[in-house]
């Protein structure tokens, strides 16, 4: 039998969505439980510059394919003035990425957010918190549903990008909950479940650490540490024909 032009099988190399260690920081600039003082945030950067420190959508895009480094996620939560006078700038320095996600409530009340949104760069990501930023416990599905859907439309109006990545305040969720999430048009949700971020996990709700102020970095050394001990996961090998 003449196999001339049968075709020829090559192996390809198919990337996973690498694990990642997702961060969950507050106000910037002050001191207290959630806040964090500039000089640490400066340390806390300075810490990460050893990985690849990446917006919630480039890492679930897998962007940056030739940059072997570990991936950190930086999120910062409730819209804070301090995020786009303070955290900005640096990362922008740094060449770093972030999610900012932000309550509707807050949002219109804040003007210089508002403006600022439709310019991000495609290195910041942006995302919904509720509207109201309220512990959505013990509520129906259609008011629960509601609260979301209401958040995310008008947030879409402010923004050039799509909004689907919504972060549960106080990091309270429930089966119920992430159902009316989705319903609600997020086709990603996170909390705030202290340990390592997967790709199993972005099918239901990704695990973040939250950063609190008074240790800041410390607590971050102590994550990078658990994170430097796993292994990453080695990419699938599939063959292709030609």
């Amino acid at each position: 039998m003449n196999t001339a032009c049968k075709p020829k099988q090559q192996t390809i190399t198919i990337e996973p969505i690498p694990d990642a260690v997702i961060l969950c920081l507050h106000d910037i600039g002050r001191e207290g439980r959630y806040a964090i003082s500039e000089k640490d945030f400066g340390l806390l950067l300075g810490e990460l510059a050893a990985y690849r420190v990446v917006s919630l959508h480039d890492w679930l895009k897998r962007r940056y394919p030739e940059d072997q480094r570990r991936r950190i996620v930086l999120t910062f939560d409730d819209g804070y003035r301090a995020h786009r006078e303070i955290v900005l700038p640096e990362l922008r320095r740094r060449g770093m990425g972030a999610t900012f996600f932000s309550y509707a409530d807050q949002l219109k009340a804040d003007a210089g957010w508002r403006r600022l949104l439709p310019a991000l760069e495609d290195t910041f990501s942006f995302g919904s918190h509720s509207w109201s930023h309220a512990l959505l416990r013990d509520i129906g599905y259609d008011q629960l549903f509601r609260e979301l859907f209401l958040a995310r439309q008008y947030m879409q109006t402010l923004s050039v990008k799509p909004v689907d990545a919504f972060a549960w305040p106080y990091g309270y969720y429930e089966s119920e909950g992430i159902r009316a999430a989705a319903a609600a048009g997020f086709t990603v949700q996170l909390s705030v479940d202290y340990r390592i971020a997967t790709a199993a996990d972005a099918a239901l709700v990704l695990p973040r650490y939250t950063i609190f102020g008074r240790r800041s970095v410390e607590q971050l050394k102590e994550i990078l540490k658990r994170f430097e001990a796993k292994k990453p996961e080695k990419p699938d090998r599939v063959p292709r024909q030609q």
